[in-house]
């Protein structure tokens, strides 16, 4: 699967743990830091950035993706759950 699959693999499982429990378990937030803080894909930085609500690093992340990954972001799941300041980034 690769890194990338990894990555987005481990926010997919967040999102629901974050939906049904509304909390991280420990493991999934130390792997949910690293992503925010070792990724080299932007989307998956903004993914963890809007799963935290770390306004900064999801601007950060969301200044760095181009137009087809904004759009991605915008299209998926995630953004369902994103505080209103990530969504009035995101638009």
């Amino acid at each position: 699967m690769g890194e990338e699959g990894n990555e987005r693999k481990l926010l997919n499982l967040a999102q629901i743990i974050l939906r049904k429990d509304n909390a991280f378990r420990p493991n999934f937030a130390r792997e949910l830091n690293k992503i925010l803080s070792e990724s080299k894909y932007d989307m998956h930085v903004a993914g963890a950035a809007l799963l935290f609500d770390d306004i900064d690093a999801f601007n950060e992340a969301w200044q760095k993706m181009d137009f087809e990954q904004r759009t991605s972001i915008k299209q998926s799941p995630i953004i369902k759950i994103a505080s209103q300041q990530v969504l009035d980034l995101a638009n």
